[in-house]
């Protein structure tokens, strides 16, 4: 509305979860849809956000051809570099590495349910989940999965991190581990820029597919895509840390992945949103 009475065309962005929520509730849809009408275009950072959106919102009100997929980016550059740390928990270990907050959409559970199937085979192999802890029932959820599993000393919560430390992990791992799910609730992984963070360490990716991932990760080159399925997780996850020759190629791929990603380009492509928007305006 501020917009509108100034005069000025709205660019709206879309991360994920909350460009198709208010839409889905009842008590908000109606002002929602409003909103959208009214935008003269709309950045949505996947394609799979783009798809979610535009199968909801009816064309007449938020033509297609105005949702332009703009991909996050990455500064590929800063994750090359060993940090200067002094000795950590993960120092020392073998490991995989998810980074999230801990609910449901991040999958978590997931991820957590394949990698403990392959860790009862490889006893040194340890599992770090970087993310807020809230000791929520989801947390909970995750601590007695590894419990019951008779491997709660190998599975670690470490919280939040600094970004030094994030890096350190990131390049320390041997697999991104980050598997989203379509929550109960209609949550998604919109992008997931913590791929690109991890492919840019030389680190190796497992994805899941029906999310952002697909824009993130280049199935067979920077990391492997698969269904939101513990089995097909678990597959991924086995072939990768058993194939030696495997992740080495994908480690090189995914640099190259991270290292193709600009964020000057990313400002390119926005800066041509907002020209065309502003030549139709002036037409």
């Amino acid at each position: 509305d501020a917009a509108r009475l100034a005069g000025k065309p709205c660019v709206a962005t879309g991360h994920g979860t909350y460009t198709i929520q208010p839409v889905l509730d009842r008590r908000h849809r109606s002002r929602a849809l409003s909103a959208y009408r009214r935008f003269a275009a709309f950045i949505s950072v996947s394609r799979y956000t783009r798809e979610r959106l535009l199968g909801i919102v009816p064309p007449e009100v938020l033509p297609p051809a105005q949702v332009h997929v703009i991909p996050n980016a990455v500064d590929a550059e800063s994750f090359v570099a060993p940090r200067e740390l002094g000795e950590q928990p993960w120092h020392g270990r073998r490991f995989t590495l998810g980074i999230g907050e801990l609910k449901e959409r991040k999958g978590h559970h997931l991820a957590l349910e394949a990698w403990l199937r392959v860790a009862q085979e490889q006893g040194d192999l340890h599992h770090f989940i970087v993310g807020n802890r809230a000791g929520d029932p989801y947390e909970e959820r995750l601590l007695a999965m590894a419990s019951e599993a008779g491997l709660g000393d190998r599975v670690h919560l470490v919280g939040n991190v600094s970004e030094d430390e994030k890096i350190d992990l990131l390049q320390r791992a041997e697999v991104f581990l980050h598997t989203p799910v379509t929550a109960a609730d209609g949550g998604f992984e919109g992008f997931g820029i913590v791929y690109l963070e991890a492919a840019a360490a030389g680190t190796v990716a497992i994805g899941t597919l029906d999310s952002g991932a697909e824009d993130a990760i280049v199935d067979g080159q920077s990391g492997r895509l698969v269904p939101q399925d513990p089995g097909a997780v678990e597959g991924a996850l086995r072939e990768v840390l058993d194939d030696h020759g495997l992740r080495a190629r994908l480690a090189d791929g995914a640099r190259a992945h991270a290292e193709a990603s600009s964020w000057d380009e990313n400002a390119r492509r926005v800066l041509e949103v907002y020209d065309a928007v502003l030549g139709a305006k002036r037409r």
